[in-house]
């Protein structure tokens, strides 16, 4: 898979040739943050169809500034970023989750497709057990839009078609992404 990937002040890009796995990413992402657990399943979501085997799509992110993350009926506590992994947070002081020492407070967050064809939305805390990423936290998150950009774009003066892109979401902030 050869893509990249960069950010231009709040957008966030995905370059690259066709069949890299850009939209597969961006699918795998709008289902982690998929608003409603009503997300519909089928074969066609598992690797060759194989439902047995379940998948799973974790993601790694700050949460701060996400006051939902907080106001949860379950306790998630945060990992630490060290620039490469999430590690376990310092030993020092593991109650501290503004602890700058071993990194940024982050969170692990995941999906699960069930062999049942169901979706499993689950924060992953750093003793490795989970508790419910709820519908209202990743509300609170917000989401993603996936914008496809015609030809007509003029990358070299950075310009898109206006309402292409949207600064808010309907439940917060969203994560913009623009796909060339």
């Amino acid at each position: 898979m050869v893509f990249s990937a960069c950010r231009y002040r709040e957008l966030w890009t995905a370059t690259g040739g066709g069949d890299v796995g850009k939209t597969t990413i961006l699918d795998a992402l709008a289902l982690l943050l998929h608003p409603t657990n009503t997300y519909p399943l089928s074969g066609a979501d598992y690797w060759q169809r194989k439902v047995d085997s379940e998948f799973v799509i974790e993601a790694v992110g700050s949460l701060e500034g996400v006051a939902a993350i907080s106001q949860a009926s379950e306790m998630n506590w945060p990992w630490q970023w060290d620039g490469d992994q999430t590690v376990l947070p310092s030993e020092d002081n593991p109650d501290d989750a503004d602890n700058t020492e071993s990194g940024d407070p982050v969170h692990r967050l995941r999906v699960r497709g069930t062999m049942e064809l169901e979706t499993v939305y689950e924060v992953v805390q750093p003793n490795l057990t989970v508790t419910n990423f709820s519908v209202g936290l990743r509300r609170a998150i917000g989401l993603i839009r996936l914008a496809w950009v015609p030809a007509a774009l003029d990358a070299t003066r950075g310009r898109h078609p206006q309402g292409m892109l949207r600064k808010e979401g309907p439940f917060g902030p969203s994560v913009e992404l623009l796909v060339i």
